[in-house]
């Protein structure tokens, strides 16, 4: 098994919003909850289904970006970036499906 490492981008709640998790390698990655570990759990998730689902239509997966590129965006600048991190399980066909790490 081999893992994969996405950042994330973090929007921080307001009165009026939940956290809202965004991967932007993976364009419309998008997950949300009412606390921080809820919405990186259902980050994950999203990731794993993305992977899977790209994997499943013959779409190429995206490398990941590094971190610090991503930090280094003007759009990124102050935000919070967190890494997603999974489990691929290259058995599988086309390239495998990742699974959540605990």
């Amino acid at each position: 098994m081999s893992s994969v490492r996405y950042p994330a981008v973090i929007d921080l709640p307001t009165d009026r919003t939940a956290w809202v998790v965004v991967v932007p390698d993976l364009p419309g990655c998008t997950a949300g909850g009412d606390s921080l570990p809820e919405a990186m759990a259902a980050a994950r998730v999203a990731v794993r289904h993305w992977l899977d689902a790209a994997r499943a239509n013959g779409r190429a997966v995206p490398v990941p970006s590094p971190v610090e590129d991503l930090q280094a965006m003007p759009e990124h600048r102050g935000r919070v970036v967190r890494v997603i991190e999974l489990e691929l399980d290259a058995g599988q066909p086309g390239g495998g499906t990742a699974q959540d790490r605990p």
